[in-house]
C-alpha cells in the first residue's frame, strides 16, 4: 500500500529528474516524516526528498523560498536542505536502518553546492 501511494506520489513531483511545480510543495511534508521518527514510511520519504534534491525543472520555473524568487530546482535544493538537521541526526544514530539514506542525501547535497557554486 505504501508503496503504491508512494509511487502515485513521485510521478507527480519528479518524473525521470524532472521537476514539477508540486515537488516544492512537498517537501515539508517528507522533512516531517523523517522528524516524527515514524519507521514505516521514513525510508520512502528519504527516496522522496533525495529524487528531488537531484531533479531539475526548467530555469523559468520559479518558486518564493524565504522571501527570495529562485529558479524551482534551487528553491527544492534549497528546502531539502533545511531538513539536515535531522538527516544528521539519522546518520549519527547508528541504530537506525535509515542511516544510509539519510548519508546519500546528504552526499547528494554538498554535491549539489558545488555544483550550485560552479555556475
Amino acid at each position: 500500500m505504501q508503496e503504491a501511494s508512494y509511487w502515485k506520489l513521485d510521478n507527480h513531483v519528479v518524473l525521470q529528474g524532472d521537476l514539477y511545480q508540486s515537488a516544492f510543495y512537498v517537501i515539508p511534508f517528507m522533512i516531517e516524516i523523517i522528524f516524527s521518527k515514524t519507521q514505516h514510511s521514513r525510508g520512502l520519504a528519504y527516496d522522496l526528498l533525495f529524487e528531488i534534491a537531484n531533479g531539475f525543472a526548467v530555469e523559468d520555473e520559479s518558486c518564493l523560498y524565504k522571501d527570495m524568487e529562485l529558479s524551482l530546482t534551487d528553491a527544492c535544493k534549497a528546502a531539502v536542505s533545511d531538513g539536515m538537521c535531522w538527516y544528521l541526526e539519522e546518520v549519527a544514530d547508528m541504530t537506525s536502518k535509515y542511516r544510509e539514506n539519510a548519508l546519500d542525501l546528504i552526499i547528494s547535497l554538498e554535491k549539489n553546492q558545488f555544483q550550485l557554486l560552479k555556475n
